[in-house]
């Protein structure tokens, strides 16, 4: 299952076998540095990995991703303190993947919604993949990657986004010209 990218659940298929290490990887490439994470004063979080990179040449970024959102679970007074220190939070979903939207819509929704409120951080709530049109009936041909029933709707997504104060965002994949399109403008700032 995926975890939040940033908050938001795994690992993309890219094509051809590779795999995808998530929004992260999009936009700060193979070349980041990557280490368990590490919050001033305190012992490496096991439910995060953090990411290092440079970016437009002199800006220092560091992501903080959680690879499973099980790991969450596990110490959440730990994953509080680091979600106490975002400066935003992306939590991500596949689109053909129902079960863990639910998971994250009614587990950790609720837990977050509180927190979300209380620290005024920036939320992005970002739907991956191709879903099947929403109004129409179901594509039936056999190159359709997604079984119908399975895929999240726009409704529900928007609906969860509006429940935790999030802008959401809908991407066809997480390659690095949507990426770049939609997330770049944030390191501007």
């Amino acid at each position: 299952s995926e975890c939040p990218g940033g908050v938001g659940p795994g690992e993309e298929i890219m094509g051809q076998g590779q795999l995808q290490g998530g929004l992260l990887w999009s936009y700060l490439g193979h070349g980041a540095l990557v280490g368990p994470c590490d919050l001033e004063g305190s012992l490496p979080n096991p439910a995060f990995m953090e990411y290092t990179s440079r970016v437009f040449g002199d800006v220092t970024v560091v992501v903080r991703d959680c690879p499973s959102w099980d790991l969450l679970d596990s110490d959440w007074a730990s994953v509080r303190k680091v979600l106490e220190q975002a400066d935003i939070l992306v939590i991500k979903y596949s689109v053909t993947d129902k079960l863990a939207f639910q998971q994250v819509r009614n587990g950790y929704a609720p837990r977050l919604r509180p927190l979300l409120r209380h620290w005024g951080v920036p939320v992005i709530l970002v739907a991956i993949g191709a879903r099947l049109n929403d109004e129409g009936p179901p594509c039936t041909c056999p190159l359709c990657a997604s079984d119908w029933s399975s895929c999240v709707p726009h409704s529900e997504g928007l609906q969860l986004s509006r429940d935790l104060g999030a802008t959401y965002l809908e991407l066809p994949s997480l390659n690095h010209v949507f990426v770049g399109r939609y997330f770049g403008s944030v390191l501007e700032h």
